[in-house]
């Protein structure tokens, strides 16, 4: 089954969703003579941070790097069309929509991760069925937290690069996955 649950984000009587994601903001900074670094808000809630503009207009979207040099992509494209309408905006600026107010968020299986790390699962949470998000559940003194796609500056601070701009949604959309974290590690689902 590859989907748990829809979060409680509702729509009102009547009120439908928006077919799709689109750019909401777009803004390019040069870092170098190279590169450029991007950062799209797409419906006015979702922000990707860390895109990386290259002078012959090649882009790399937010990935993570590990110890052994294989890189994770911190968000994937469910779809050609929506990947088409953020890198057009990107390089030019244009196709600025419209914010959804009530997206569709929905959540595959948490994949859990055997071993000593503080990460001891990860989840993909897809919005509106165009993009998908892997976060981490982690552990925590005080409990496990939700952990949003990251990177680690040049400086060694660590800073989100892929997260929900609106809190009221983003921590319905954490609470949401603690919950059926807890329920399913409370029925033995996981260790």
């Amino acid at each position: 089954m590859a989907l748990l649950f829809v979060t409680g984000i509702a729509y009102a009587a009547g009120e439908t969703q928006s077919s799709r994601l689109d750019v909401t903001s777009v803004v390019c900074v040069t870092d170098t003579a190279k590169v450029s670094r991007a950062r799209v808000i797409l419906g006015g809630f979702l922000v990707i941070e860390d895109i990386k503009v290259y002078r012959d207009k090649s882009i790399k979207m937010p990935h993570y790097k590990a110890k052994n040099g294989y890189e994770y992509p911190q968000i994937e494209f469910l779809n050609s069309e929506t990947e088409r309408r953020v890198l057009h905006a990107i390089k030019t600026g244009d196709e600025l929509g419209e914010s959804i107010e009530n997206p569709t968020i929905t959540y595959a299986p948490f994949d859990i991760i055997d071993g000593t790390s503080k990460r001891v699962a990860n989840v993909r949470i897809l919005f509106n069925n165009e993009i998908a998000v892997t976060c981490g559940v982690m552990k925590g003194k005080r409990g496990p937290w939700i952990a949003w796609p990251s990177i680690q500056d040049n400086d060694g601070k660590t800073r989100l690069c892929v997260y929900v701009l609106k809190k009221t949604m983003r921590n319905n959309i954490e609470t949401a996955l603690l919950d059926q974290y807890t329920a399913a590690k409370n029925a033995g689902k996981i260790r």
